[in-house]
């Protein structure tokens, strides 16, 4: 795990001491090693710069950039490939290899088999840049799933690659003009979505895909959208892996034991791969379905006690830890679980700017944070149990799309909206009672919690995808633009049946990436810690997408196969329980101890009056401190902004 930078053109303030600079501002996501290398290849300078975490081979030779044995490609690499021993094995008379570095192995493999046959090959996560000295080319790739970042600056002087945005930002090259349409996304979901980056000209690389510049044809210039890169002379983008789609599922001829047992053996094989380390490693445990299930199969497989990290809060209603401990004496881990308070959580709050580098507004970033904290004091690895959701139904949402919209939309839209301008005039609870009366199949469960922030925009919703977004959304009374997204025409060339498929499949290309790997990355190497997610491992990956909707989601309950996994290792009573997430309840610390520091940031110290019309920022200020509705996200986003550009 590591940092990287990359400088190439003609930049007037990018020397050898100004670009080493730069790198070590980022040092944090690699504290153990920091190296560039620089050289001029034809009209351009070329800069690549590397800070290590070591984790696999902690002898100088894992050492980068590193260079390939025939001195032909140079490579910056930040992540692992966890099945590099395995490629080894299979070309034992092919290669001399001088390191037990899997950065070795993929230079290697690249060299002699290309791009496209090397990232069909490796599993695991990565974002890298590899120069081809011969070519006078540089290529850029990002793992299938996004677990690794990759920023791209252009301008008419050259370009800049890295793992984040402060090493560029500090080489005074990034412009400075903030991104209307990543705010405008980012008040609608809490995060920026790829490739768009809050500053123009710069952006991220898409997941699963790499991009190949070939500097002889390659013009240096400002660009106005990705469009404009891979559509630029010299340069070809590709996308390496695409979900499989509603013809690759299972059929009937596979029994759900069969399947069953399928799940299990691909996240064992995910999770043993994932083990391999150096350095001390261990796992975060929230007392969830998925974590459990990965400290379970890590346990299982280990001759040692598993180190688990558990982050517990002095406030009930989003204090898990009690769960946590007892799964964890049931599968006898190392267990470590501190308790936070209000003023530890508040005091992460600053550091957001510099952690994230860019506006981010999953408040949950709080506890991430905290929890990496902990855990780093112990293990430089965890692996944790990000991805469950997505690939096999774990959100509420998925559950509302059969029991609330399967039946509303058959309601005429005009019907529809002047049903719920009468239930707005009652309060949640009453209006969900209205509806559970006129429509009991609908209700069939105690759903009153979980409709909350659908209620509020049912008349609005038009259509599948405006359903969706209404529950992934905020701020859904402006009209904020996403059309260079293309997230609609996605959506609706998903070839899934099903609308829960759809969301599913939608989750794990934006929501996923962009928000929730996002923060973990940040938030784990801010303390220079490692996560690994082996549900997100390809292969399982792919089979998840295989499976039958009923194998996930029956009967009320979600993920109804990692169920019947952790069953055979964890009794049932230790995690059958409602969905918390992972949170802390600031909705109502801005409501008291954060409410003088949030008005300032809304009003008194407000650089966002261009994106938003004060008067609306005010009505939900006010109607969230009366407790007529929980604006929360939607003020949160406006802070999160506020904070960082007062950071700049």
């Amino acid at each position: 795990m590591c940092g990287i930078l990359g400088s190439i053109g003609q930049f007037n303030n990018i020397n050898e001491e100004s670009f080493n600079h730069a790198l070590l501002k980022s040092n944090f996501r690699g504290p153990d090693f920091s190296n560039s290398h620089n050289f001029i290849s034809c009209n351009n300078e070329i800069f690549l710069g590397h800070n290590r975490l070591s984790i696999i081979d902690l002898n100088p030779t894992g050492n980068q950039p590193k260079i390939s044995h025939s001195r032909r490609n140079m490579i910056i690499f930040n992540g692992e490939i966890y099945n590099h021993l395995n490629l080894r094995k299979k070309y034992p008379s092919q290669f001399k290899w001088t390191s037990n570095s899997d950065t070795e192995t993929l230079i290697e493999l690249i060299e002699k088999f290309g791009i496209a046959q090397t990232l069909s090959m490796i599993r695991g996560m990565f974002a890298f840049a590899v120069y081809d000295f011969r070519k006078d080319m540089v290529t850029l790739a990002r793992d299938i799933s996004g677990e690794k970042p990759l920023y791209l600056h252009f301008n008419d002087r050259g370009f800049i690659f890295s793992s984040d945005l402060n090493s560029p930002n500090y080489l005074g090259i990034l412009s400075k003009d903030i991104n209307q349409t990543a705010v405008n996304q980012l008040l609608k979901y809490n995060y920026i979505p790829a490739p768009l980056c809050i500053f123009k000209s710069t952006y991220k690389l898409p997941p699963a895909s790499y991009i190949s510049i070939n500097l002889n044809h390659f013009k240096h210039k400002q660009t106005r959208s990705f469009n404009d890169v891979i559509n630029a002379a010299g340069v070809e983008f590709q996308k390496f892996w695409t979900m499989p789609e509603k013809k690759d599922q299972y059929d009937s001829s596979y029994s759900s034991a069969e399947l069953l047992k399928q799940t299990e053996h691909l996240l064992e094989e995910s999770i043993a791969q994932q083990q391999l380390s150096d350095v001390p490693i261990g796992a975060f445990l929230s007392g969830g379905i998925d974590s459990s299930l990965v400290v379970s199969l890590m346990q299982k497989n280990s001759n040692s006690k598993i180190k688990t990290f558990n982050i517990g809060f002095d406030f009930d209603a989003y204090d898990e830890s009690p769960y946590a401990e007892k799964i964890a004496r049931h599968l006898g881990t190392d267990h470590h679980s501190t308790i936070c308070t209000k003023d530890e959580a508040i005091k992460i709050i600053p550091s957001l700017p510099i952690a994230f580098a860019e506006p981010f507004a999953d408040s949950s970033q709080i506890p991430t944070m905290l929890v990496s904290k902990i855990a780093k004091e112990q293990v430089s690895v965890v692996l944790s149990g990000d991805g469950g959701d997505e690939l096999f139904g774990g959100y509420n949402r998925y559950l509302l799309s059969s029991s609330y919209w399967k039946i509303l939309r058959k309601i005429p839209s005009p019907v529809r909206k002047k049903l719920f301008f009468i239930l707005s005039k009652y309060s949640i609870k009453q209006s969900t009672y209205i509806l559970k009366y006129l429509f009991p199949s609908m209700l069939a469960g105690d759903y009153t919690e979980r409709v909350e922030k659908l209620f509020t925009k049912l008349s609005k919703i038009e259509n599948d995808y405006s359903f969706y977004t209404s529950l992934t959304g905020s701020w859904n009374e402006l009209d904020l633009e996403e059309k260079n997204l293309d997230y609609e025409i996605t959506f609706n060339n998903l070839s899934f049946d099903t609308l829960e498929e759809k969301m599913m499949a939608m989750d794990f290309q934006t929501y996923l990436p962009d928000d929730i790997l996002c923060k973990v990355d940040r938030s784990s190497m801010y303390y220079s810690l490692e996560t690994r997610t082996p549900f997100l491992d390809q292969n399982l990956v792919e089979h998840a997408y295989k499976l039958p909707l009923n194998l996930k989601i029956k009967n009320g309950k979600t993920k109804n196969i990692l169920r019947d996994v952790l069953s055979k290792h964890v009794p049932v009573h230790l995690f059958e329980r409602p969905k918390m997430g992972f949170g802390i309840p600031i909705h109502d610390w801005i409501r008291s101890d954060l409410k003088d520091w949030a008005y300032q940031m809304l009003f008194e110290n407000s650089k966002t009056d261009s994106y938003l019309p004060s008067d609306l920022i005010k009505k939900k200020w006010d109607d969230h401190q009366a407790q007529k509705n929980n604006n929360f996200y939607e003020l949160w986003s406006v802070i999160q902004l506020n904070q960082w550009i007062a950071n700049q």
